[in-house]
């Protein structure tokens, strides 16, 4: 985001979102967890451009979960979807810079007028600044 334009020049959306360390998802309910959206905030934090993830085009969202951590995603999911209730889990995400970064998702599903599942939606904040922070908080105590 352009910092020279004013906070009223830029839409609601586009401003907050500009300022959110993570980004906003939609995707379908299967084991990739195909992605048919993602905000700005993904290139951001992530390093990877939207376009290769939407659509599975060049990798997969799931292949960006840290391989011990799949299981766990998985499961939050399953067990929020049965229960219809939201997720919440941290977990590891792939920076395009081959490093991992911990994450934190809230997440939910979102059923169509016939009680099928249309799509999964929700929240992934980047968590390595904040974990640094309170690293570097306690440690200094």
């Amino acid at each position: 985001m352009d910092s020279s334009l004013r906070d009223d020049d830029a839409p609601f959306l586009e401003s907050v979102l500009g300022r959110m360390n993570g980004f906003l998802y939609r995707c379908r309910a299967d084991k990739e967890f195909t992605m048919l959206e993602l905000t700005s905030g993904f290139e951001r934090c992530f390093g990877f451009d939207a376009s290769e993830i939407i659509g599975n085009r060049l990798r997969s969202f799931a292949s960006l979960i840290h391989p011990d951590d799949s299981d766990a995603v998985d499961k939050a999911v399953v067990i929020g979807l049965q229960r219809r209730e939201n997720w919440n889990i941290n977990y590891r995400l792939l920076h395009a810079a081959g490093y991992y970064v911990w994450v934190h998702e809230d997440g939910g599903g979102v059923w169509d007028e016939t009680d099928t599942i249309a799509y999964l939606e929700g929240a992934v904040f980047d968590m390595h600044q904040l974990y640094a922070s309170l690293q570097s908080q306690f440690n200094a105590a």
